[in-house]
């Protein structure tokens, strides 16, 4: 894959992206909405493969961050609420 290159001079797989997405329960439509971006462009980075230009790339990553950030604290709160705190 000829993709962009991260902070660290690996190769994003845009692909991957979107399955991680889809796996916190965020669709293709909710990316789109969230970037103010076309349904078909995002779903040409997250189907196909295909490197979104730079600052788009940025943005989608930036999103990704977020999302990740909040589901994994989500996850922490819905892991301790299992315990009664007395």
């Amino acid at each position: 894959m000829d993709g962009c290159v991260n902070g660290r001079g690996t190769e994003i797989d845009w692909k991957v992206i979107g399955i991680r997405f889809r796996q916190m329960g965020y669709g293709i439509s909710d990316v789109s909405r969230a970037l103010n971006l076309p349904f078909t462009t995002v779903a040409s980075w997250f189907n196909y493969g295909v490197e979104p230009r730079y600052s788009s790339g940025m943005l989608l990553i930036g999103l990704y961050r977020q999302v990740q950030a909040s589901h994994k604290t989500n996850k922490l709160y819905e892991s301790a609420s299992v315990y009664e705190i007395s």
